[in-house]
């Protein structure tokens, strides 16, 4: 595993890492046409309640990829060494598609308090985003309490923190702006603070 690191921001305890070379370019369009078979209308976990629903906040489409397929297995692997997080604290890889126009508006990957997700491993802790294709225009992934936007270029990695000391960490606000040409399509990992059960 080659990775290069593009930039590094540590922001009153965010810290998030533009990287390269996580994933190859073949790597890329095998995981986009694994996730084009299994694609339907994405949902979101309420982060107050924890209840999985479609919501208008999000209005693009999404899989839930096979783990076992040896490629996902891979980049699980790869994931755990990058970021030194247990491979059993992620959840299973999802794979977004957003087509001109879809966007997941700013939202916190982390629970609040008390919500029902929380017994399943604790809290969201870190977050990575793998970009399987290069986008002509829109589509970056903006964090608004910091004014940082990340395009989205195949083979490009983003990791960043979601909780501090057992808090959500504000900063962490981010949102997958509207795609405006062509289309979009990322992996996200999710990372808790124990096992995922």
């Amino acid at each position: 595993m080659n990775i290069s690191i593009l930039t590094q921001v540590d922001a009153e305890a965010l810290r998030a890492t533009v990287f390269h070379g996580l994933i190859a370019p073949m790597e890329c369009g095998a995981l986009i046409e694994i996730a084009r078979a299994c694609e339907a209308k994405a949902s979101v976990c309420d982060s107050d309640t924890g209840a999985v629903r479609v919501d208008a906040v999000r209005n693009n489409n999404m899989s839930w990829v096979n783990n076992d397929h040896p490629l996902v297995r891979s980049m699980n692997q790869r994931i755990a060494a990058l970021t030194g997080i247990p491979l059993e604290n992620q959840e299973p890889l999802q794979v977004l598609h957003y087509r001109p126009g879809e966007e997941y508006v700013p939202h916190h990957d982390a629970f609040t308090p008390g919500n029902q997700q929380l017994e399943h491993g604790g809290n969201r802790i870190a977050t990575v985003l793998l970009y399987l294709n290069s986008v002509p225009a829109g589509g970056g992934t903006f964090f608004p309490e910091m004014d940082m936007r990340v395009f989205p270029h195949a083979g490009l990695g983003l990791f960043f923190s979601s909780v501090k000391d057992g808090q959500v960490l504000q900063k962490s606000l981010h949102a997958g702006e509207p795609v405006l040409q062509g289309e979009k399509w990322v992996a996200s990992k999710w990372i808790r603070e124990r096992a995922y059960v």
